[in-house]
């Protein structure tokens, strides 16, 4: 399970919460695949999340970035299982219905951010 292919996939952060389960954040360039779960990066190198259960079961995953190269750099999961991550992005960046705005064009700064994705 995971990355294949030889791709470029860097974990960069994981956490636990209370019922133990991992979250793991990454930076990835190519499909990665976990049993049925897979994510595809838009351009560049994207975010992803994945979450497993103490199984070691992947419960679901998440993806997203800009145009350029996007990075994550933590994450932490609240008592009540709120999972926020930290990271920079160039442009504008979209997390399933979660949109980032930078406050720079054309991907020349990078802008850092704090998010809730649960």
């Amino acid at each position: 399970q995971g990355v294949q292919n030889g791709n470029f996939c860097r974990i960069t952060a994981t956490a636990t919460d209370q019922q133990a389960n991992t979250y793991i954040c990454f930076e990835f360039s190519e499909s990665v695949q976990w049993g049925d779960l897979s994510l595809t990066p838009t351009a560049g190198k994207d975010i992803g999340i994945v979450k497993f259960d103490s199984s070691g079961i992947a419960l679901w995953a998440l993806s997203g970035g800009s145009n350029f190269d996007d990075r994550v750099a933590a994450i932490a999961v609240s008592e009540s299982g709120q999972v926020f991550i930290t990271g920079s992005l160039r442009g504008d960046a979209q997390f399933g219905s979660l949109s980032l705005s930078a406050n720079t064009t054309g991907g020349n700064q990078e802008e850092f951010f704090i998010a809730s994705i649960s």
